[in-house]
């Protein structure tokens, strides 16, 4: 199910199916779907009606559901769709701010490339979670973390 903007639903008014699949940006069907494995309707009268109170609290229910928390020595995997570990526990580090850092990783299952942002107080701990090498501080400008880069080429061009 795609994410849903929870405040454009008006939790006083009724919707039909067709409005309901309008505003989520979902077909018929799926607003159809959506009331056999639990929606509820307002009767069994035609065209279906829904509240927009037990919409709200419906989809609200369903993005939860689909959320996938991290561990701190996991990174989201978007195709695999679950929470994996880096490969062999080694990951990137790159200053995004001055408050801000992204852990850049492979994923252990498919190798595709994996992301994490985390506070920049909070590198220190990172550090000694996975295996980080280091390499020069001309990524982390006015920091006293050390520049992680386990993914660069040796001799080779960086583009």
């Amino acid at each position: 199910m795609r994410k849903v903007n929870l405040q454009r639903i008006r939790k006083s008014d009724s919707y039909t199916t067709g409005e309901i699949a309008e505003m989520c940006g979902v077909t018929t069907g799926t607003v159809l779907r959506w009331i056999k494995i639990g929606l509820q309707r307002i009767d069994d009268s035609f065209p279906f009606q829904v509240y927009g109170e037990d919409l709200f609290s419906f989809l609200n229910k369903e993005q939860k559901s689909r959320k996938r928390p991290c561990t701190p020595n996991e990174f989201y995997c978007c195709k695999c769709r679950v929470p994996q570990r880096p490969a062999g526990q080694i990951v990137t580090i790159a200053k995004v701010n001055a408050h801000m850092a992204t852990l850049r990783a492979h994923c252990e299952v498919c190798t595709a490339q994996t992301y994490k942002f985390v506070a920049s107080r909070n590198l220190g701990f990172f550090l000694n979670l996975f295996k980080p090498e280091t390499t020069s501080q001309q990524d982390l400008p006015q920091s006293s973390v050390p520049v992680v880069n386990t993914h660069s080429r040796v001799g080779g061009n960086h583009e």
